[in-house]
């Protein structure tokens, strides 16, 4: 098999650190059996990496510990006899030798189903050590290696109904208080291609509803999150366009059609994290005539409440809604709150007023918002009509209990979507 490796010296325990990706496994006639086709992690990223090719050995039996939990008495020595070999060996950082063995064995690999599963053995010790000849032999310094399932299928297998977003594309405008939680939850749970579009900073006041703290301060949102996502879920490619909706030029030269036409080229879902009802009455008007899925989600001005709405092509709109809570016949309600403009609030230093609320209110918003993507991908939401998903907290005993309501959306009467 093909590695790339790093190794390096821990300043405060003086020991090596040493950390692997298997690129491509071989069959004993050099036929490619298994690639790594995932990103890189970030420790091994960068000019240290080096590649090493290490022969592999299938064992009949499976490699338990002897005795049970003690990881370093796994019959190393049985293992490892014979296969000494000065050509295989690598330089280590604590001016030592070293050389990777692996072992495929079978094991239960999920409750009482059998598979296979990998044991890597790294030996230390003077070069001398590694001929299996020399008279006296050398002592060398054997350790297993800890490993970990990192491909797609291993990543999902915790939380299957994520698995209808690996290839997926969504673009997520506004990268706010509700979008940027959102956009770190969509690629946790390894949605292939995100989409951002947003052109506001990150300011200090920001970041206590915000998902990044200080290391974001003075940076782009978009950048930001795509710079975290880079590091923390690498399967996830992002994409950032720096526009403010409502302008005819931006800091990239785009207008408004432009950025939107760049923004939902080739996706497959749009989301709207605006909370601006001109702008979100825009994303509509382009998603449908692209006849994309759109889904907007945004707030009371206190926050004691808020919509997730997943408004599907020629179906109910926002403008819709908008009659619907007019129309005391269609049983559809608004949140608490949600015309209170009285209850929005001007922070030092801000040219333009904000919602009051807290980070983690806002949040049940994003969550409900990644529930309705999964499902929709999963083909659990129906997709016949406008779904309507309205939040109302509920004071009990001084402690906000959250109350979800669902409410399909209908074509209105009066609203000029659907003539």
């Amino acid at each position: 098999m093909k590695l790339a490796y790093s190794a390096r010296l821990d300043r405060k325990s003086g020991e090596v650190v040493f950390c692997a990706v298997v690129k491509c496994v071989l069959d004993a006639d050099g036929k490619q059996v298994a690639a790594w086709s995932g990103p890189m992690p970030a420790a091994l990223q960068g000019d240290a990496v080096k590649e090493i090719e290490v022969c592999w050995d299938r064992s009949e039996r499976e490699l338990l510990p002897k005795p049970p939990l003690q990881d370093q008495n796994i019959g190393l020595s049985e293992l490892l006899n014979g296969r000494a070999n000065p050509s295989a060996v690598f330089d280590l950082p604590n001016s030592k030798r070293g050389q990777l063995h692996a072992f495929l064995y079978p094991t239960e690999t999920q409750f009482r189903k059998q598979g296979e599963s990998w044991l890597f053995v790294l030996v230390s010790g003077k070069r001398s050590a590694f001929y299996p000849n020399k008279k006296p032999p050398e002592p060398v310094d054997a350790f297993i290696i800890r490993t970990l399932r990192a491909g797609d299928q291993d990543l999902i297998s915790r939380a299957p109904a994520t698995s209808g977003l690996l290839t997926k594309s969504i673009a997520l405008l506004g990268t706010g208080a509700l979008g940027a939680p959102l956009a770190v939850e969509l690629a946790r749970n390894g949605v292939g291609e995100l989409k951002l579009l947003d052109a506001d900073v990150v300011e200090p006041g920001n970041t206590i509803r915000w998902p990044i703290g200080s290391s974001a301060w003075g940076r782009t949102k978009t950048q930001a999150l795509a710079d975290f996502i880079a590091r923390e879920y690498p399967a996830t490619k992002v994409s950032c366009v720096n526009h403010v909706l409502g302008t005819f030029v931006s800091q990239t030269g785009f207008g408004d059609f432009a950025s939107l036409d760049e923004t939902l080229a080739a996706v497959d879902l749009v989301i709207d994290a605006t909370a601006s009802f001109g702008t979100t009455s825009l994303i509509q008007d382009q998603a449908r005539s692209r006849s994309l899925p759109l889904i907007a989600l945004y707030a009371s001005p206190s926050v004691a409440g808020g919509v997730v709405a997943l408004l599907m092509p020629n179906k109910g709109c926002p403008v819709c809604l908008e009659w619907a809570w007019e129309d005391e016949t269609s049983g559809i309600s608004p949140p608490p709150a949600m015309f209170a403009e009285a209850e929005l609030i001007q922070p030092p230093g801000c040219a333009e007023r904000t919602f009051s609320g807290t980070f983690f209110d806002l949040q049940e918003l994003s969550m409900q918002a990644m529930r309705v993507v999964t499902g929709f991908f999963a083909g659990g939401v129906p997709q016949s009509s406008s779904i309507v998903y309205t939040l109302a907290f509920e004071d009990q005993d001084g402690i906000r209990v959250p109350a979800w309501r669902k409410d399909s959306l209908p074509p209105h009467s009066q609203c000029s979507c659907h003539k």
